[in-house]
């Protein structure tokens, strides 16, 4: 597997006062996704904190669908990883599709949305560039998150991919797996080219995958590759080539780890909050000095570094 290299760049029901579609103006743009993502971190977290007396529950956490059933595990996630997810799909956005994408509509399905981080992102971009596009979202999730975006250009689907019907990416012009591609089996890997294959498709279609990984550098620990694959050779064999210089096993990375910070001047996680959350073990009220408590270490750090992006943004077209 091949990947791409970037160089360093310089550079919701329950959130209502977190409104990303809001018109942004003022000359330090930065700052403002800056005050968002700060307000959104800081919201999860104070409902995260209300829920002390059922942290013991975190010490088994692990990435996993069920897991997200429940909220504080939600919150948990969100406290983890939003902020690096976020800047990865502003990345993505800012310096491969809209290099590329001029039209003035959008259509996007964001299959496996989660909480809509790609469509936080999203949304905030078109705002901070000052990009008048029609956006029409759909994210389809088999959970239903309390954190999932609630403005009117995003419907949210609550289903398994597995139940969508046969028009779902009808004139799509970008389709995300946003860190979901691992998590599908076969049969629904199947199934998605099915619905691809029924579906009337546009000449020309996106793709952006957000991969897992820890070690972006190393391509056997880049995951959902193989499972993308599928999906990508199965468009080439009907009728579609790929149109902008890459190939299915290709991915985004960073030519060295640093932390995110020095990507986009807007990554800065709250000190305070930052301060509990790697510690959650010492700040929990339910500690008793037991055998149990003196092993919890349910403290973890977020996500900083760019040793944990890796993406691909992937151009199709047919002109049959």
């Amino acid at each position: 597997m091949k990947s791409e290299q970037v160089p360093k760049i310089k550079m919701f029901h329950r959130l209502s006062l977190i409104h990303a579609s809001v018109k942004l103006k003022g000359e330090n743009k930065l700052s403002k996704i800056q005050s968002f993502t700060e307000e959104f971190i800081t919201e999860v977290f104070k409902s995260f904190k209300r829920k002390e007396d059922q942290w013991c529950n975190l010490q088994n956490f692990s990435l996993h669908t069920v897991s997200y059933e429940d909220e504080l595990h939600q919150e948990y996630y969100l406290l983890k990883y939003f902020l690096a997810y976020f800047t990865e799909y502003y990345h993505a956005l800012e310096n491969k599709f809209f290099t590329e994408y001029k039209k003035n509509t959008l259509k996007v399905i964001s299959i496996g949305c989660g909480a809509g981080i790609d469509y936080y992102a999203l949304n905030m971009y078109l705002n901070i560039k000052g990009l008048d596009i029609d956006l029409d979202y759909t994210c389809i999730d088999i959970i239903d998150w309390s954190y999932k975006p609630t403005d009117d250009n995003c419907n949210f689907i609550h289903s398994d991919i597995n139940e969508i019907e046969n028009n779902i990416f009808d004139n799509a012009d970008l389709i995300i797996f946003p860190k979901i591609l691992t998590e599908l089996n076969n049969d629904t890997i199947m199934h998605i080219i099915n619905l691809l294959k029924s579906s009337a498709l546009k000449e020309e279609v996106y793709f952006l995958n957000s991969y897992i990984t820890d070690n972006s550098h190393d391509n056997q620990r880049v995951n959902g590759i193989e499972q993308f694959k599928k999906i990508c050779n199965s468009l080439q064999e009907n009728g579609f080539e790929i149109d902008n210089n890459v190939d299915c096993d290709t991915y985004t990375h960073f030519t060295k780890y640093q932390g995110l910070r020095a990507i986009y001047d807007f990554f800065i996680y709250p000190q305070d909050i930052l301060d509990i959350f790697n510690k959650l073990e010492k700040h929990c009220n339910s500690a008793q000095g037991s055998i149990e408590c003196s092993q919890c270490d349910i403290g973890t750090f977020p996500i900083m570094k760019t040793n944990y992006i890796a993406y691909l943004v992937i151009k199709f077209k047919n002109d049959n």
